[in-house]
């Protein structure tokens, strides 16, 4: 090694010696400038635009869910080296452009967050040495209840036939389990809260036979969307006789306390209904024998809701509410599957 170096020293100037050393020398002095140059590239900070889902979740919570909108689109300002811009994009990819971030840890209640603190405490972010700094929409909305569970009895939902006594469903009752504040809302709508199995048609079971089938549930009450467990149940019944089935419109009245004509409530308030006056003539579908339902008059049908004072309270969205049918009497008839329901407010009057 040291003849070498020595041979290249003596090697007379400008000699091919001289130039094949000097070539080599500065090969590697511009390999290593090179190098520096390619590291200090990738490490220079600099701000990046990414557009991702944010997505909440609560996989460690067993009481609580989150109520609403758990997707949101977010466009973020990140600012990092862009090799941890670069790696951060490849995980961004791979996730399907989604970025979740769990609030388990969160008790009941309405929490507006910054989406910056958000995403600048997510691993992703905070372990690549990247920094969020902007985003759009700037805070995430959203609400956290605790869940609760109810044993409700399962009623069956059937066309076709009446039924002899003795219906036999299996298991008689289900769990059924929802946010507190979705409990509210059925209770105001249902007076009963049962759970009904998906419509059955009966019209070709011959009258006497006795039959059992595996019927799946609705995984909803009044409209309000319900988890059950089980869902599906089993039912064992005998059909007394075939019955027919008659769709007609009816129109839906307001029943209010009698003293709100003498006291000003219908002098200070005006009824508004959501979407007019459609969803206040809807068609409902009746079942009976063919001589009732040939009997049956549209204009005789009682449809109707009932008013009360507490419906006076200012309320920012609509007041949900089924509608009370009443057949004539001395006709065996029966609604087919859930009442219908209507929305409208009472809104004070401003002349």
């Amino acid at each position: 090694m040291v003849r070498k170096q020595e041979s290249l020293l003596s090697a007379d100037r400008y000699s091919l010696s001289w130039w094949l050393g000097g070539a080599r020398n500065f090969f590697w002095v511009a390999v290593i400038t090179l190098l520096i140059w390619v590291y200090a590239d990738l490490e220079m900070s600099e701000p990046r635009e990414f557009t991702a889902t944010v997505r909440l979740t609560m996989s460690k919570a067993q009481q609580t869910v989150i109520v609403g909108q758990t997707d949101t689109a977010v466009t973020f300002s990140t600012k990092g080296s862009r090799r941890a811009l670069a790696q951060f994009k490849r995980w961004l990819t791979d996730n399907d452009e989604v970025i979740e971030i769990d609030v388990s840890n969160y008790e009941p209640g309405t929490y507006s967050l910054p989406v910056v603190q958000i995403l600048n405490q997510t691993p992703e972010i905070a372990n690549s040495g990247l920094e969020a700094h902007a985003a759009a929409p700037s805070t995430l909305k959203f609400l956290v209840d605790r869940l609760e569970t109810l044993e409700l009895p399962v009623e069956l939902d059937y066309v076709g036939a009446t039924l002899a006594e003795g219906v036999e469903i299996d298991p008689q009752t289900v769990s059924v389990t929802a946010p507190e504040n979705d409990w509210q809302r059925i209770r105001q709508q249902q007076e009963e809260l049962v759970v009904h199995t998906v419509r059955e048609e009966l019209s070709f079971v011959r009258p006497g036979q006795t039959e059992t089938r595996r019927v799946a549930l609705v995984a909803s009450i009044g409209g309000v969307p319900v988890q059950l467990n089980p869902k599906a149940v089993t039912i064992a019944f005998t059909v007394a006789q075939r019955t027919e089935t008659l769709t007609i419109s009816v129109t839906v009245q307001i029943v209010s306390p009698v003293d709100w004509g003498t006291d000003g409530t219908w002098r200070d308030y005006v009824l508004q209904k959501k979407d007019g006056n459609i969803p206040w003539r809807p068609e409902i579908t009746v079942t009976g024998g063919k001589q009732d339902l040939e009997q049956l008059r549209p204009e005789d049908v009682q449809a109707f809701v009932t008013l009360t004072d507490g419906d006076k309270e200012p309320v920012e969205s609509w007041l949900q509410r089924p509608v009370e049918i009443r057949f004539p009497a001395g006709l065996s008839l029966q609604l087919v599957g859930e009442r219908p329901t209507v929305q409208f407010k009472l809104v004070r009057r401003t002349e």
